[in-house]
């Protein structure tokens, strides 16, 4: 995958010279990084899009599902050293020692609790006077959903509609639960959404709409990708002007303003056919940060 190694040109590595009488040792200072490849536990990759940005691939800031497949890569310059080692840790404990590549190792997400679990990763050159470099991160768990195994299973003679059927879901257990009572949802922060569906359903697509009309229909995405809204940003002082407009920039997501916003999805096969669409009431109150002061 083309993303995950282009991070690899952004490493620094640090060259040091230690004094030992009149002659000079190097030592090699490896930059490394954490990147994440994280997929479904069928395999598949998952992925993310906010409103106006073409679909993306996992990173820290979203969380996994637990059961989720997550395989974690060390990316290391080492200015042409030999890479002698690289450990991962994860929680605290150490799950992987490697002293040859790939370097890469694989996390069973079903084995661990819901929530943030810290990661580590370590690695050193095979110089003399080698240092070791650190770079950390977190793995975000949010619960299984338990919603694709509440839709009914597809009957013989039933019409493709009902095969193509989706419900809208969360991965914020409030409003996954408002969700399912059909009642409003409140969007104070980013929240990611997505399409629950049986196995008929290969992809979606969703529109935002509200009074006046449709302003914004996504592309088809795969299913297993989840969308991410965000409220317009407002200022924490009263009449100041608000920080970020609610209309689409060049590579900023579009963000919702105040008011009632409505997000509807429709499931199709793959091939053209969808099923009927289905909608949810997001009642958008737009996130507070601080006013920023004016210049003279």
């Amino acid at each position: 995958m083309k993303l995950r190694y282009a991070a690899a040109g952004a490493l620094a590595v640090a060259f040091l010279a230690l004094g030992a009488g009149s002659a000079l040792a190097r030592v090699y200072v490896p930059g490394v990084k954490i990147v994440f490849e994280v997929r479904t536990p069928q395999g598949e990759l998952r992925s993310y899009q906010r409103p106006g940005l073409p679909p993306t691939y996992w990173d820290q800031s979203f969380p996994a599902r637990r059961g989720d497949r997550v395989t974690l890569d060390a990316l290391v310059a080492t200015g042409g050293a030999e890479l002698a080692e690289v450990r991962f840790s994860l929680d605290g404990k150490e799950i992987a020692a490697l002293t040859k590549g790939p370097w890469r190792t694989e996390v069973n997400t079903a084995d661990l609790a819901v929530g943030e679990h810290p990661l580590e990763v370590k690695a050193k050159t095979a110089t003399p006077h080698a240092r070791e470099t650190a770079a950390k991160g977190a793995l975000v768990l949010v619960a299984a959903d338990e919603r694709t195994a509440r839709l009914p299973a597809a009957t013989e003679g039933e019409s493709e509609r009902e095969r193509l059927s989706v419900v809208i879901g969360s991965l914020n257990p409030d409003l996954d639960r408002a969700l399912d009572d059909r009642s409003a949802v409140t969007l104070a922060k980013p929240e990611l959404f997505f399409a629950s569906a049986g196995l008929g359903v290969k992809e979606f697509f969703y529109t935002l709409s509200r009074e006046g009309g449709v302003f914004y229909t996504s592309p088809l995405l795969p299913v297993t990708t989840y969308v991410c809204l965000e409220p317009e940003k407002a200022p924490a002082v009263a009449g100041a002007k608000a920080v970020v407009p609610s209309e689409t920039l060049a590579g900023a997501p579009l963000l919702l303003p105040a008011g009632e916003v409505v997000l509807t999805l429709q499931g199709g096969d793959g091939a053209g056919r969808f099923g009927p669409p289905v909608w949810a009431a997001v009642q958008v109150q737009p996130e507070v940060v601080r006013a920023q002061e004016a210049k003279p």
